[in-house]
């Protein structure tokens, strides 16, 4: 059985920023029959153990795709709100957000899903906004093209106001104008599901990271599985 310091004892380069796809929740939940609350409540529990590695193998960034636009004004959306709202309130992950300074950040149009969701991510990022030791993503109401396509009419508005010039256009400055301008790019993106297909999940920065394939549902995603992952490397 897999021990628990098998990276440690491996002394293996840990990543500095990991991004995770939390695919396969509602097939997780049809396929146990258990509520779709039940089986995000699951995820979100996944999540606060794997904040636990973040701050235990002090890995400065930890991204997650949670929400696609998609899934926009659905009931499964509304059901993922209450839980993330759920988890955030959660003593535990309270403490370790705190403990631990963790700044939180949402990526993505999160401001056009429900007034619950945008009051939370508000709240949460005002409580975390000095906090510097590790980075926490959510990736909500996201898609990695249309990013790339909001960066594009940021440098248009600069252009058309005769800020600067088309022909000094970078690849730098599309970075600077993304969701993601803060943050480096992930050297392990952890895709879930049963599908070996790429999303759009940071589409622009997965250039040169590498993909792991779990083949798990995301409730099903353990500690275990995330410590191969790093063991791997």
């Amino acid at each position: 059985m897999l021990q628990r310091n098998t990276v440690t004892e491996a002394k293996v380069a840990l990543p500095k920023h990991i991004a995770i796809d939390l695919e396969g929740v509602g097939v997780w939940a049809k396929e146990n029959s258990k509520p779709l609350a039940e089986a995000y409540a699951l995820s979100f529990a996944r999540i606060t153990e794997l904040i636990e590695q973040q701050t235990k193998f002090n890995i400065p960034i930890l991204t997650f795709f949670v929400m696609s636009p998609r899934l926009r004004g659905t009931e499964k959306a509304a059901i993922l709100s209450e839980q993330f709202a759920n988890f955030l309130k959660c003593g535990h992950i309270q403490n370790q957000i705190t403990t631990n300074k963790i700044k939180i950040s949402v990526l993505g149009k999160w401001y056009e899903l429900s007034e619950q969701m945008v009051q939370t991510v508000r709240k949460i990022a005002e409580e975390t906004k000095d906090y510097d030791s590790f980075f926490l993503n959510f990736c909500l109401n996201y898609d990695g093209q249309e990013e790339l396509v909001d960066a594009c009419k940021l440098i248009g508005r600069q252009i058309r106001i005769g800020k600067i010039d088309p022909e000094v256009i970078t690849k730098e400055m599309i970075k600077e104008n993304i969701y993601t301008s803060y943050f480096i790019p992930p050297d392990i993106i952890i895709r879930n599901g049963r599908e070996k297909r790429l999303t759009s999940f940071l589409l622009w920065d997965s250039v040169g990271s590498q993909i792991h394939f779990t083949n798990k549902l995301f409730p099903d995603f353990t500690v275990d599985e995330f410590i191969r992952v790093l063991a791997r490397r």
